[in-house]
């Protein structure tokens, strides 16, 4: 694996990325690009935030491990699989399923030396006004994992795009109900039950096991209502 001595910012307006980032992406030779910059060669990527927020959150161990399931295949395209959407589906099944990247490493990246991420990204951007792109490519990679880590398990629903679209209702009434309080928009409690019956119910998670995918359903639902979060309703219905 090629190893780079620096993580190398394209374009001068980005702040850099910060030092426990960029020593873990200099491991895997992997470039941070400024808003700049307009395409992405291999190991190249404009998702610096969203680095910053996995090791942040969860830690470097868990970073290298999403790195890991990305860059670490023989898949020719992977490399430029370094996107926003991307990065946060394999996060958050690493998180989920936490199970099967400890049983056996090698049969996940397995799965991904036959897996196009790129591909997955764009499949799931044309169906962006049902569902959000990393919602989409969480669903359709779990659904190639499945198959891999539970091939005894008896049969169920597959997880296909169909899920995703009555996941994407069950989040549109949620944003519906949504409230305008202490200067942000506020989710129901309500929805998170409701995404994790609906994942359940699906054969996409297993009783009791929906925790993390059930987060990722809350925080799909915040990024949507995000732009709007700076607005008094008052003023904006006026």
């Amino acid at each position: 694996m090629p190893v780079a001595e620096t993580v190398t910012i394209a374009g001068h307006s980005s702040k850099p990325p910060s030092a426990p980032l960029s020593a873990i992406l200099a491991d895997y030779g992997v470039e941070i690009l400024s808003c700049e910059m307009t395409r992405a060669k291999p190991r190249q990527t404009f998702a610096k935030r969203t680095l910053e927020k996995i090791l942040g959150r969860y830690g470097e161990a868990h970073l290298r491990d999403t790195l890991n399931v990305i860059l670490e295949n023989d898949h020719p395209m992977n490399g430029f699989a370094l996107t926003k959407p991307v990065v946060e589906a394999v996060s958050s099944l690493l998180l989920a399923h936490p199970e099967w990247f400890q049983r056996d490493a090698t049969a996940w990246l397995e799965v991904m030396d036959r897996t196009d991420l790129v591909a997955l990204h764009e499949r799931a951007k044309r169906n962006r006004r049902a569902a959000a792109p990393r919602a989409a490519i969480a669903t359709l990679l779990y659904d190639e994992l499945r198959t891999a880590f539970e091939e005894s398990a008896e049969p169920s629903a597959p997880a296909t795009i169909d899920h995703v679209h009555k996941l994407s209702a069950i989040m549109a009434d949620a944003l519906r109900s949504a409230e305008w309080s202490g200067g942000a928009w506020r989710i129901p409690s309500w929805a998170n039950g409701a995404v994790r019956k609906a994942l359940c119910r699906r054969g996409m998670v297993e009783e009791g096991e929906g925790d993390a995918l059930t987060a990722l359903g809350r925080e799909v639902m915040e990024e949507l209502l995000a732009p709007v979060d700076d607005v008094d309703p008052m003023r904006a219905a006026a």
